[in-house]
């Protein structure tokens, strides 16, 4: 069974580069790799939310989903966007339609001492049987 929730939205940006550029690597508490690119740019491709300065995109970050049937499944969070002056971006995708309705939420937060932090966290409910599945808040932290 796969899920397919992607993690792309906006918001405003600062207007120049307090983050330090680079490959961060890290890993969840559900001990899984955590690798996020901070990129200088003159507009950052999934951002919504008008022009910016710094990009983070994260490679897939592997999700462990347990299910309330004893079932347990995966998905792959991928926190993208604009980093706003106060390095924090908050991600919410409602999926209501599709193979696996549910909610994706990505808190990330980028500091100036090189080191991103956050929690992701994604709540399904499997449409062929009803079962709802969790991955409870899985937090994260990479470093420069």
């Amino acid at each position: 069974m796969a899920v397919a929730l992607l993690a792309l939205a906006g918001v405003a940006l600062a207007s120049s580069a307090r983050f330090k550029p680079g490959r961060y690597t890290g890993k969840t508490s559900q001990g899984k790799r955590a690798v996020f690119t901070i990129s200088k740019t003159a507009a950052c491709k999934y951002s919504r939310n008008g022009p910016t300065t710094q990009c983070l995109t994260a490679g897939n970050i592997y999700l462990a989903i347990k299910c309330a049937d004893g079932s347990s499944t995966n998905d792959y969070a991928v926190p993208t966007d604009g980093i706003p002056a106060n390095g924090h971006i908050h991600i919410v995708i409602h999926q209501s339609q599709g193979f696996i309705p549910g909610t994706q939420v990505d808190d990330v937060r980028v500091h100036t001492n090189g080191t991103i932090t956050g929690t992701l966290s994604e709540n399904v409910t499997e449409s062929a049987n009803g079962v709802k599945c969790s991955t409870g808040t899985v937090k994260f932290s990479a470093k420069h």
